[in-house]
């Protein structure tokens, strides 16, 4: 482990702000204007993602020309549905880390999870260009039967953010089986912080950890990350507002007997090798 990030979680116990922090999901870039100003202060590396919702394929595009990768963040699109052949070779010039085929419904691509039903043959060849380019495909918001049907004909997935149906029951979360078949494939798994998806009552950061700990107990801590999906809901846990707040998993990972390593892997290091490289 570097001395310096050693040092810094050292000082987490001495309640001074130093944890390393990276992201795997959050909305700025769907819900402010370019350039941002503040709104990310205490994020070291992460990826942000454009949500297309009412908007059009080239109303992203037009952001996502603004958007200029500084201080290690990077760019994803979430939900993709009538997306033509040369959008999609515009969107492949963005060099998004990842793709979202569909927000929770049934769209030409695939079956959210508020739907049931296969991957269609749109979201196979969308799927093959993306890969083709090494552009991920997202696992979230699908359905199981097209998150299954992603994972055979993907070569490379991952899952942005999400929670587990084992510590609680949610039509977003994935079962045991799908984060066997993610581990298997080395794909990354974000943990996020929707309170919904946490637990039935108020979330906190405890939850949070609770589903983190769920994957490490399994599968060890190399698969999992956090993505949040700030600014892409309300319903966030009452002490994890933004990121300058992520310090208090620090102290409560350390709590349930989590050593300085681990820590540093889920908070930091898993999605900063994801980008970057080892």
């Amino acid at each position: 482990m570097r001395t310096d990030c050693f040092f810094m979680l050292l000082l987490c116990g001495r309640g001074i702000h130093c944890t390393m922090n990276a992201d795997f999901h959050n909305d700025i870039l769907t819900v402010r204007h370019l350039p941002l100003g503040n709104e990310l202060e205490g994020l070291d590396c992460g990826v942000l993602a454009l949500y297309l919702g009412k908007r059009s394929i080239e109303e992203l595009f037009a952001v996502a020309r603004g958007f200029r990768k500084t201080g290690g963040y990077e760019l994803a699109f979430e939900e993709v549905s009538g997306i033509t052949d040369e959008q999609l070779e515009t969107l492949i010039s963005f060099r998004p880390r990842y793709v979202t085929l569909t927000w929770n419904h049934e769209n030409d691509l695939a079956h959210g999870c508020k739907s049931s039903g296969g991957l269609k043959p749109r979201g196979k060849e969308v799927i093959r260009r993306l890969n083709r380019a090494g552009i991920a495909v997202d696992t979230a918001h699908l359905c199981r039967q097209s998150f299954f049907d992603v994972c055979d004909a993907s070569d490379r997935f991952v899952n942005s953010h999400t929670c587990f149906s084992a510590v609680h029951a949610n039509a977003r979360n994935i079962d045991d089986e799908q984060i066997e078949c993610l581990h298997e494939a080395g794909a990354l798994v974000g943990v996020t912080f929707v309170g919904a998806f946490l637990t039935a009552g108020k979330a906190d950061s405890e939850n949070v950890v609770r589903h983190v700990d769920h994957y490490v107990q399994k599968y060890g801590a190399e698969g999992v990350c956090l993505g949040s999906d700030f600014y892409g809901t309300q319903d966030l846990p009452a002490d994890l507002l933004n990121y300058k707040s992520w310090d208090i998993l620090v102290e409560k990972f350390l709590k349930i007997g989590y050593n300085r390593e681990v820590i540093e892997q889920i908070l930091y290091l898993n999605l900063k090798n994801f980008l970057y490289g080892r």
